[in-house]
């Protein structure tokens, strides 16, 4: 019974310092399309990759594929 009880203690200090470490995590994103012209409207989803990454803080955007990776 007391070793189910550290157990618990541990895996509780461990969720705890995950939260902390996720609250503590910053995304601030930036970018410019580039080019001329218009872009849009579209008719389906459509992923844009911007030219221009202004900033990119959390490395939550992807310059190569364009989503943008938000994590939890």
């Amino acid at each position: 019974m007391l070793k189910d009880s550290e157990t618990r203690h541990i895996s509780s200090e461990n969720q705890i310092a995950e939260l902390k470490n996720q609250a503590n995590t910053k995304v601030i994103f930036s970018a410019a399309a580039g080019g001329s012209g218009t872009i849009g409207p579209f008719t389906k989803d459509t992923t844009l990759i911007y030219k221009t990454v202004i900033t990119n803080i959390g490395g939550a955007y992807d310059s190569v594929t364009g989503p943008i990776h938000f994590t939890r």
